[in-house]
């Protein structure tokens, strides 16, 4: 018989995804308001859908694409990045059309580590982040940051006690999925420079760019003297398009970096799917036309959410997402297993805290845009009765 290796022969880990898929299965009734996937009841814009291509006027649909990503959807990303991203003066062999942002930060942390080197994954984090560093060779390490700095706790400070030998690279999320804090350009002032002191990579995940709901502006920390060098900034179309299933995303970095992970990417999926790029390039050729109407739907589900919901939550200033308390429902009902079962049985399924980072078992996050705003209304009426002790 051939050799398993040890790493293949290891138990499958069994995600926190899986454990709410098997109590939902295991829950009575369908009449659930599913509020646990980071994903849409929205329809991708008019000009993002299949239909409105013209096939006749693109004869290679059907054919390979360029490696690097579609030329004029690149186009249209320069200029994008230089008038919102303060990043000008950029050219295509800075950019890299990727299959999504998680495809993007595979190739980056393939790209920057050397096998073992350590990351600095700032929490909560999205929670597969963790897996993608181990997939590329690195050891996550998080760090209770996102809602220590909005109480006021010194960045430096955070960063200094996590940071460790074999550190290589800070993993950075805002606008931050699951809390919704945006940093402020005087935050990202400090941890640039700590990158500096310290010779970090800086792998920016910046998904959430165009869905603020503060006065806060998106800062991206490659605009920052200096940082430009030493980030990879990650950016997609599955959440500004409501398109999470076309699979475009795209890095920005420098053109050394650039051909490193233009090699992971060709040699992994070799190009992203030729339709969805033309089909990105026609959206965001209409994007003043449709964006903001996407844009306000979000603010009033984000509304609903302010309204309703009287268990103890974090209010998001962006994102999708609103990050709720649930230590007293976890004490009370024996830990975060039993309140995801009691919340099934109740109609809603959120997502346990502990696929966000250490620390935050006893949370949960609900995504307040996968629903219609009438269902997830009653989400969270449903919610409220499990967190609070209402249930009957």
């Amino acid at each position: 018989m051939p050799r398993v290796s040890q790493r293949v022969a290891e138990p499958v880990f069994r995600s926190v995804f899986e454990q709410v898929t098997e109590v939902i299965r295991a829950a009575k009734g369908t009449d659930l308001v599913k509020l646990h996937m980071g994903d849409t009841h929205v329809d991708a814009p008019e000009p993002a859908r299949p239909e409105a291509l013209h096939h006749r006027e693109q004869p290679s649909y059907n054919c390979y694409a360029n490696t690097r990503g579609n030329g004029g959807l690149r186009q249209l990303l320069l200029e994008k990045l230089a008038q919102k991203n303060g990043l000008p003066g950029l050219e295509p062999h800075h950019l890299q059309v990727t299959c999504g942002a998680i495809h993007g930060l595979f190739a980056a942390f393939r790209a920057l580590l050397a096998p073992g080197e350590s990351v600095l994954t700032l929490a909560p984090h999205w929670h597969l982040i963790g897996g993608v560093i181990q997939e590329a060779g690195g050891v996550p390490v998080d760090v209770d940051f996102y809602l220590p700095i909005a109480e006021g706790k010194p960045i430096r400070e955070i960063l200094q006690a996590a940071l460790r030998p074999d550190t290589a690279a800070i993993y950075l999320n805002s606008p931050n999925n699951p809390t919704g804090v945006v940093l402020d350009r005087s935050q990202i002032e400090e941890l640039a420079a700590f990158a500096v002191e310290h010779d970090l990579w800086v792998v920016s995940d910046e998904a959430y760019e165009d869905f603020i709901f503060c006065d806060t502006e998106h800062c991206s920390i490659a605009s920052l003297p200096g940082l430009f060098e030493r980030t990879v900034s990650v950016y997609t179309f599955s959440k500004n398009m409501a398109a999470a299933g076309y699979r475009i995303g795209y890095t920005v970095a420098g053109p050394a970096l650039t051909e490193r992970l233009h090699a992971c990417s060709s040699r992994t999926v070799y190009n992203a799917p030729s339709n969805n790029q033309l089909s990105v390039v026609q959206a965001l050729q209409a994007w003043e036309q449709w964006f903001p109407g996407l844009y306000g739907r979000y603010a009033e589900l984000r509304a609903i959410v302010r309204d309703t919901l009287r268990a103890p939550c974090r209010l998001p200033d962006s994102g999708f997402y609103a990050f709720v308390d649930a230590n007293a429902a976890c004490e009370r009902l024996g830990g975060p297993i039993k309140v995801l079962q009691a919340m099934a049985a109740e109609g809603v399924a959120c997502v346990p805290g502990a696929a966000f980072g250490e620390g935050y078992e006893t949370w949960f996050r609900l995504c307040y845009v996968s629903e219609h705003p009438k269902r997830l209304a009653v989400g969270l009426e449903r919610l409220d009765r499990v967190l609070l002790g209402e249930s009957s």
